[in-house]
């Protein structure tokens, strides 16, 4: 009896577990470069979206400059963005700065 009841417990805990809320957290791929004008705002923003936001994540990918790399350079020509745009998730096309903030609420 004993034995079933401690079964029945641990069942029960293990249902409760498996049934919580999920952490979910948030990607930001920032498209930016050393060579844009308008890109020092786009970090900007993107900081202060990490600073107020503990679940974002944030991801610069650089375009044309000494920072680029071939994976990102892949990711830019998929999306070809304007400078300073984003994705949030990798879902939709990029979004430009004064949107991030809203779409990384909505995403969490």
């Amino acid at each position: 009896m004993k034995k079933n009841l401690l079964l029945t417990g641990l069942l029960l805990g293990f249902m409760q577990l498996a049934s919580a809320q999920t952490l979910q957290k948030v990607v930001i791929e920032e498209f930016t470069g050393a060579w844009c004008g308008y890109c020092p705002d786009g970090a900007t923003i993107l900081d202060n979206i990490l600073t107020n936001q503990p679940n974002a994540i944030g991801v610069s990918v650089h375009n044309s400059d000494a920072m680029q790399n071939g994976t990102g350079s892949l990711i830019t020509n998929f999306y070809s963005p304007a400078f300073p745009q984003a994705t949030i998730n990798r879902s939709g096309a990029p979004i430009s700065r004064g949107s991030w903030s809203n779409a990384v609420s909505v995403a969490l």
